[in-house]
């Protein structure tokens, strides 16, 4: 049901493979054909493996079980045989969101890094900076200027902006990028201090801001 050449993606899914789902243990099944597709060359598994662990990360799944027609394990090329890939939902990763901008598509997707960061100010930096030796931009404007960040009582994230600095619509994305990051660590909102602007498309910027569940939302048919 996914529209990939709609939104600028390739084509990936459906996964070529069975599911099943126990309720109980919180747990997936993922059954594979002895010819399956997963196994041949670096990139087949390694998208296989963040594919799965990315997308039912926050989900209500604690660990997917993996198997080839029925029998423990899928071969995964330079991963080796693999039983089963662990998930815990409540684990924050602690990344910054950068910009994939796809031809055809006005918004840019929001992707995570693969490296973590000790402090949110540090994700701020690599997000003013993208990713200068792969294919995702940086997700914060040059001009965009904060003087502080602060964690209040109820954890949630102040931003103080310079005077300059000066949001208008065309920062909707980048407001986007910086709530999927906060939502890698530990706070439970947004607020903005000093912003020149009250609203922000659907964001009321005198108010603290809920962080998103997941990024990239689409609506299907």
């Amino acid at each position: 049901m996914l529209k990939e050449e709609e939104w600028g993606l390739a084509e990936y899914y459906p996964m070529d493979a069975s599911w099943s789902y126990d309720e109980a243990t919180e747990t997936l099944g993922i059954d594979v054909k002895q010819n399956h597709p997963y196994r041949d060359g670096s990139a087949p598994n390694i998208i296989f493996v963040e594919t799965m662990t990315q997308n039912f990360s926050r989900a209500g799944i604690n660990k997917i079980i993996l198997t080839t027609e029925g029998k423990p394990g899928i071969d995964l090329g330079n991963y080796g045989p693999m039983e089963e890939l662990s998930i815990n939902a409540e684990t924050k990763n602690r990344r910054a969101y950068l910009f994939l901008k796809a031809e055809g598509i006005h918004n840019p997707y929001l992707v995570p890094t693969k490296e973590q960061h000790k402090t949110i100010g540090e994700a701020f930096t690599k997000m003013l900076k993208g990713d200068e030796t792969g294919y995702l931009s940086a997700s914060l404007p040059e001009n965009f200027e904060l003087a502080q960040t602060e964690r209040n009582e109820d954890k949630v994230l102040e931003i103080t902006l310079e005077k300059n600095t000066k949001l208008d619509e065309s920062f909707l994305p980048n407001l986007e990028a910086i709530l999927m990051t906060a939502s890698e660590f530990d706070y439970s909102g947004v607020q903005f201090i000093n912003a020149n602007i009250d609203q922000l498309g659907p964001f009321n910027l005198n108010e603290v801001l809920p962080l998103p569940l997941a990024p990239n939302k689409k609506n299907i048919n």
